[in-house]
């Protein structure tokens, strides 16, 4: 069977939708306690500097652009991928960049070949050019291709990888903005949890690490110390920001992970090495990777052992290809691996991988922006508190694919 054509679209629809409105509860918010005096933990901490600066404000994410491609085949299959795009990113180079870069390589070939079709895309383009814009639009090319693999089997996609599907507990992230006060918060997590998620993940990001550390001691009291809790700071921590929050984290609030505590520059600037000078002062389990697009830095971050959480983006890296790769490079290694965004694909490696345990369910993903009545084509459900995977075949996109565009604007 042999690829026919190939097209691409873009859509929009509304996140953070809140859920909350459609369950009736009165959710009490404990007043603010003081977390303690952060300038005070001099037992993590070197030295401080006015907690005010250690923090540089952590931009909002852009409303998203989705995109969604099909590949039609001269048999009966459709091949179906989306990817989640920056708004930073313009539609009209995303097209071109498919159109005429990566589509021409793909007709008159065998479906079957995912691996094989990204390399020689990879190659076309370069891997020292692969970056955000590459990486993002030949994503939603690559789970198509995975889709159609599967398809042509006739098997749905997690039985490309084990003879079984997994039920995974899940946290949502997407319901804690560093923006949110905690009353705002809590009535989205509460939805969430009714479903059957275990926790969330929230995200810091004022310019006041005090403030924020009255903030997550507020909503800690009002979820309870059994609730799972991630702590984001999306890369806008300096050194002495991230030592003076992660005791405060690790020992007072009881958090499970600390994400992206760093700076990109201080990340980065001998990556790996950047978290191993911070994780030998800290005892809070590091997370880390949304921002990195190669499967050799996971690696290299697994053979480190600073970060003992890693958070591959499918969309940074290029689709189900790289991320398995990646996933197959740090086998080896004590590992948690919690893939962001698309749980459904996190959930169909998990039998392959034990080291993916749990998923984030983010509620900017694709599968929980659809409205409740088209719940019945989702890919996933929540059961006994688990997202438990469908029997459709291939990704299950089909029927999402029509409930989404019937439910939203499509541009050609």
């Amino acid at each position: 069977m042999k690829i026919l054509s190939a097209s691409l679209d873009f859509f929009e629809i509304p996140e953070n939708t809140n859920h909350a409105k459609q369950i009736n509860t009165t959710l009490a918010v404990p007043p603010r306690t003081s977390a303690g005096n952060l300038e005070d933990r001099t037992d993590s901490a070197p030295s401080r500097i006015p907690i005010s600066t250690q923090l540089q404000p952590s931009k909002s994410p852009a409303q998203a652009i989705w995109c969604r491609v099909q590949i039609r085949t001269d048999s009966q299959w459709l091949g179906i991928g989306y990817a989640r795009l920056s708004s930073a990113l313009q539609k009209e180079t995303i097209q071109a960049i498919a159109e005429n870069e990566f589509f021409p390589l793909l007709i008159d070939q065998q479906i079957g070949y995912p691996e094989f079709q990204f390399q020689q895309c990879q190659q076309k383009i370069g891997k020292e050019n692969w970056s955000s814009i590459f990486a993002n639009t030949y994503a939603a090319i690559d789970l198509a291709l995975w889709d159609l693999k599967a398809k042509e089997r006739q098997l749905p996609l997690y039985k490309l990888f084990g003879p079984e599907k997994m039920a995974l507990p899940a946290f949502v992230s997407g319901t804690a903005s560093a923006s949110q006060e905690v009353a705002s918060i809590l009535p989205e997590f509460r939805y969430w949890q009714k479903q059957g998620a275990i926790g969330l993940l929230i995200e810091v990001g004022s310019n006041n690490l005090e403030a924020e550390a009255e903030k997550l001691q507020v909503l800690r009291d009002t979820i309870g110390e059994e609730t799972w809790l991630g702590v984001s700071a999306n890369n806008s921590l300096d050194w002495n920001g991230a030592l003076a929050l992660a005791p405060f984290l690790d020992e007072d609030l009881g958090a499970d992970w600390f994400e992206e505590p760093l700076r990109l520059a201080n990340a980065q600037e001998d990556r790996p090495l950047g978290y191993q000078k911070l994780a030998e002062r800290v005892a809070i389990p590091l997370a880390s990777g949304t921002n990195w697009t190669k499967p050799i830095d996971f690696l290299l971050a697994a053979q480190h052992g600073a970060i003992r959480v890693l958070r591959p983006d499918i969309f940074q890296l290029g689709g189900l290809t790289p991320l398995y790769q990646m996933l197959s490079l740090v086998e080896p290694f004590p590992v948690t691996v919690v893939p962001r965004y698309l749980p459904e694909i996190a959930a169909a490696l998990a039998y392959r991988f034990p080291a993916i345990s749990m998923v984030d369910y983010s509620v900017n993903g694709l599968t929980s922006l659809v409205d409740e009545h088209f719940s019945s084509s989702l890919p996933l459900t929540w059961r006994a508190n688990k997202i438990h995977l469908g029997d459709s075949l291939g990704i299950g996109w089909d029927s999402l694919s029509l409930s989404l565009h019937r439910s939203s604007t499509v541009d050609s």
